[in-house]
């Protein structure tokens, strides 16, 4: 069995502990030890070795020292998720499994938001060149056919999460059109037939297969989608406010119950739905996607769509990862499903709205 380098030896208790001990405690190869401590998916190994590595990690009280590594490699040791917005609360759980991931790799996490006044690419630039992060995990790409150019032309490895392009070839994402579905399929079968949808700006990947799931319930259940219930929205409270108030102005007759494309916009539609005077859920159904602290702590409580976000921004650095430590050249694709519709307070069986809304 080769002896280990200097590299991955944390000082613990007087007792310099290295990959190379864990390996003998364990009884498996170094190599094999690496691979399930960075979470290589490839590798088949029995459930019972696994669970020997970690208990030889445990008892020994091993961890990998990524100061030694990056001297050894060159590398930072650190990997850096951009975001477009700090207010969405559905990113603290992709950024929490990404963390996850990292630290069980020996590797640091970045987070950088976009702020107004600095684009997508300057961020990239700076983390790629002057940081010089090894990774980059990206939320910041809206449209299908946009191309992430600055981490390629840095030779920067790089992987999407929650978002895709043509361009990209490693991603990580949810199936948002599955997820519509859910939630369409729970209203239709509430008795509602005039459902309207706040969607996201509809040139965003994400928001067209949201788009394309909600009209797929509609069609399967013999409904003919209505144009004017679909209203572009941000993700955020203010532009949940407008959005639906602007639906609310301009639909006649009214719906009986509304999809939103985020908690935020969920939580800013009830709230004006009540101003114009509307009982959610008596007079007006609410349903959202994702999940979340804020959905059961508003009221009504909020119906939502649940995904893994945990699980994706570990999947995505897995992956990183796995770029990181090869050629680049395989494509990393994960498509995540929805976990379960949660039926909360916000939706019900419709009834004919008798309030008279000012226009």
């Amino acid at each position: 069995m080769s002896k280990s380098s200097d590299d991955d030896k944390p000082h613990l208790a007087g007792k310099v502990v290295t990959i190379s001990d864990v390996s003998v405690e364990a009884g498996v190869s170094i190599t094999t030890v690496s691979r399930v401590l960075r979470g290589d998916t490839k590798l088949s190994i029995r459930e019972e070795t696994r669970e020997r590595i970690f208990a030889a990690v445990k008892k020994l009280n091993y961890a990998p020292n990524p100061a030694a590594r990056s001297l050894r490699t060159s590398k930072s040791m650190a990997i850096a998720i951009i975001l477009p917005e700090a207010e969405n609360p559905a990113y603290a759980p992709i950024i929490r499994g990404a963390q996850s991931a990292a630290v069980e790799n020996g590797y640091s996490l970045l987070v950088s938001y976009c702020g107004e006044n600095q684009t997508a690419d300057e961020i990239y630039r700076n983390l790629a060149l002057n940081l010089r992060v090894d990774g980059l995990l990206v939320t910041t790409s809206q449209s299908e056919d946009e191309e992430i150019l600055m981490p390629d032309a840095a030779g920067v490895p790089t992987v999407l999460v929650n978002r895709r392009t043509k361009a990209q070839s490693s991603f990580v994402i949810v199936d948002d059109s599955a997820g519509a579905r859910l939630a369409v399929e729970h209203l239709i079968s509430l008795g509602h037939r005039r459902i309207a949808h706040l969607s996201g700006p509809l040139t965003h990947y994400n928001s067209a297969q949201r788009v394309k799931g909600y009209t797929t319930a509609l069609k399967e259940a013999g409904i003919d989608p209505d144009p004017a219930l679909i209203v572009e929205s941000g993700y955020l409270a203010a532009d949940g406010r407008t959005s639906t108030q602007k639906l609310l102005n301009s639909c006649e007759p009214l719906p009986t119950a509304i999809f939103c494309n985020s908690l935020l916009v969920a939580a800013a539609t009830v709230t004006v739905c009540r101003d114009n005077g509307l009982k959610v859920p008596d007079d007006m159904s609410i349903v959202s996607l994702h999940d979340g602290t804020i959905a059961e702590l508003i009221y009504p409580p909020l119906s939502t769509v649940r995904y893994d976000l945990f699980e994706m921004g570990r999947q995505a650095t897995f992956s990183l990862l796995d770029l990181i430590g090869g050629d680049g050249s395989e494509k990393k694709q994960t498509v995540l499903a929805p976990v379960e519709f949660i039926k909360r307070e916000s939706s019900t069986v419709p009834r004919q709205v008798s309030v008279q809304l000012k226009r």
